[in-house]
């Protein structure tokens, strides 16, 4: 009786309460969804604007350094747009239903896998084009594991 009164009083359950600093259970079906989500997020984040700027070069103007420029540019937004789309799309399906993450610790754990992975490909030259594959992959699975890491209840 008294669990029923203070529940209808004070606006509490006894599930909020009993959960209150335990992380939630590890779902394989959550995981993949976060993961596929941080894969679509990314891949979308980083294409439109790459896709844009190779628009802009291909219809520059006569000078070259701006060509260049617009073609360099672009090729650099791909590691950081994917990482913020590919965090941005894990968070958004890791905080559904009653359990939220961390955004900041798994943008910059993915921003670091992104561009040291872009700047070695971009060292090795064209023979490291194998990476690639592994970028994509890499930069979605370590926001996952870094949001699973921070996972709590709402």
């Amino acid at each position: 009786v008294a669990l029923t009164v203070l529940t209808l009083i004070l606006g509490f359950t006894v599930t909020g309460y009993a959960q209150e600093g335990k992380k939630p259970p590890l779902s394989s079906r959550r995981i993949a969804g976060e993961f596929l989500a941080g894969v679509a997020g990314g891949t979308a984040t980083a294409l439109i604007p790459f896709y844009l700027f190779s628009k802009l070069y291909l219809i520059g103007g006569t000078n070259e350094s701006k060509e260049w420029g617009l073609a360099y540019l672009g090729l650099m937004y791909l590691p950081v747009g994917y990482a913020i789309g590919s965090t941005a799309g894990v968070y958004l399906a890791g905080n559904v239903g009653n359990e939220t993450g961390s955004f900041l610790k798994p943008l910059v754990g993915s921003s670091v896998v992104a561009i040291g992975g872009f700047w070695a490909t971009w060292k090795l030259g064209w023979a490291a084009m194998a990476t690639i594959p592994v970028l994509l992959v890499g930069v979605p699975t370590v926001a996952t594991i870094i949001f699973n890491l921070t996972r709590k209840y709402k």
